[in-house]
């Protein structure tokens, strides 16, 4: 028998918090999921307090008094500045038709509540509960992780060689903030290099659009967060940027950097300038910030993008998919 119920986050003791953080790092383990937080006081001061606000919920699945499951509801809104009510489900325990009806009960309540919720899940395992809705996918990953230890420096010193010789008419700069000379050609290359992501073929995806004005925001809540935005750019002779990657180092837990948005312009692909960039940007990271592993996230079919990163040594740790749920059941 399953129950559901909804977390005072202000109010839990001691040894309900202990549990909770045993789940978390049970979670880790099944999911492959990254171990943010390695001790108690990260779980309860960076996990635990997004729950205080009214903008995020916290519920926990139990069978007869077991931690089986916990559900994160969040109202926030999406890169483009649209609301978004989200819906995060993390199991512990094989799928039945209990858990299963337990679930989908909430959720219908959830629906009723807000007419639209976006659900995440990961590794396919809400496929059953899923299918009984009518449903847009927005957003699909495959999430992979760089360990510090495969990263080949002399491997990435040859391919700066290689493709700085090949790329004679095109010179590469790096920054760690988007400055006001080059903001606007970096919104512009980021909008027009995500368009032609795979991303775009899902029923629900809506292409980022990023303006000189997000972007600033962007800047100050990387400096506000003591974070480095780690941006390597390629420009052509004309002083046109054609390419640029991105990583981002938080630099008071730099154990896991995030690597984002690596674009080329059409006109310039095939020739190498990914891997060029890839290069630069992780022979830095290794010879400047002591961290433990590198996360990138990938739609299944871009197979491109995939390789390179496999060649850095990337390896597969979870996929990650958000679908757009309405009170259409089926």
């Amino acid at each position: 028998m399953y129950n559901l119920n909804k977390v005072d986050a202000k109010n839990l003791t001691d040894k309900e918090i202990e549990s909770l953080y045993i789940f978390d790092q049970n979670n880790n383990n099944k999911y492959n999921f990254l171990n943010i937080y390695d001790n108690l006081d990260k779980f309860k001061n960076q996990f635990l307090s997004n729950f205080y606000n009214d903008d995020k919920e916290l519920f926990l699945l139990k069978k007869d008094t077991s931690i089986c499951g916990i559900i994160c509801f969040t109202k926030t809104i999406d890169f483009n500045e649209k609301p978004e009510n989200q819906l995060k489900i993390l199991i512990n325990e094989n799928m039945n038709e209990d858990l299963i009806s337990t679930i989908n009960s909430f959720i219908k309540s959830k629906l009723n509540e807000h007419g639209e919720i976006l659900l995440q899940t990961y590794n396919d395992e809400l496929t059953e509960l899923i299918n009984k809705y009518n449903y847009k996918t927005k957003f699909k990953s495959n999430c992979y992780t760089l360990d510090r230890g495969d990263i080949n420096v002399d491997m990435l010193t040859t391919w700066i060689h290689r493709f700085e010789t090949k790329n004679k008419d095109l010179k590469m700069k790096y920054t760690t903030l988007i400055s006001e000379e080059y903001i606007q050609q970096y919104c512009d290359l980021f909008t027009e290099t995500m368009k032609d992501m795979p991303d775009n073929n899902e029923d629900a995806y809506e292409s980022p659009i990023i303006t000189q004005e997000k972007q600033r925001k962007i800047n100050n809540n990387f400096r506000n967060n003591n974070m480095t935005h780690n941006c390597y750019m390629v420009f052509n002779s004309e002083n046109q940027m054609i390419a640029k990657s991105n990583l981002r180092v938080t630099n008071t837990d730099a154990r896991f950097p995030y690597q984002f948005m690596v674009g080329v312009k059409r006109e310039y692909r095939n020739r190498g300038i990914g891997k060029w960039l890839y290069a630069c940007m992780y022979k830095r990271l290794y010879e400047n910030v002591q961290f433990e592993k590198v996360l990138v996230k990938h739609h299944p079919d871009n197979i491109s993008a995939i390789k390179v990163s496999q060649s850095v040594g990337y390896k597969f740790k979870f996929s990650e998919t958000h679908y757009l749920l309405t009170k259409d059941y089926k």
